[in-house]
């Protein structure tokens, strides 16, 4: 079976008891880059995303999924390998984001991000969500744009003064 075909096995095989609940959902969205919007926003938000749960050692984020994706880690611990596997690049934790950037423009993935424990749940906000949202509640969108903005920018000014010191 092809990644694809083990993607949709395990997500049509997902049993909705190993979901985390609503709350514990709210509360990775608020330790999360979009902590700052309000609880009816938040709840908005939350509504426009999936929830999908993995065990330990799934792959949550392959290098062929979509590019414009964004995974919130809601429970759990998600582990980033280099491509064989040998080294990890990062681990995330509840409230990380993986793929923030790629809301804004297409990043490619060389690596893959694997489930550490045995009862992950994550969030995932897609390019399409994003959309739907600017259709339906423009200021929801601002408020999100905003969100990754804030959070991003000390990123690029650290690299900015990297660059500088080279």
């Amino acid at each position: 079976m092809g990644n694809a075909g083990a993607r949709a096995f395990r997500l049509f095989y997902m049993s909705k008891e190993n979901f985390s609940s609503e709350e514990d959902i709210f509360e990775a969205v608020k330790k999360s880059p979009f902590s700052t919007l309000d609880d009816d926003e938040i709840r908005r938000f939350i509504k426009l995303c999936t929830v999908k749960t993995f065990k330990s050692g799934e792959c949550v984020r392959f290098p062929d999924d979509p590019e414009r994706e964004m995974t919130l880690v809601v429970k759990g611990t998600v582990t980033i390998y280099n491509v064989d596997k040998s080294r990890i690049m990062a681990q995330f934790e509840p409230g990380d984001c993986l793929g923030l950037m790629s809301l804004l423009f297409p990043i490619h993935k060389a690596t893959r991000a694997y489930a550490t424990d045995d009862d992950n749940t994550v969030l995932v906000f897609s390019e399409d969500n994003f959309r739907k949202i600017g259709d339906i509640d423009p200021k929801l969108a601002m408020s999100i744009m905003r969100r990754i903005i804030n959070y991003m920018t000390p990123f690029v000014e650290a690299a900015s003064d990297a660059m500088a010191e080279l």
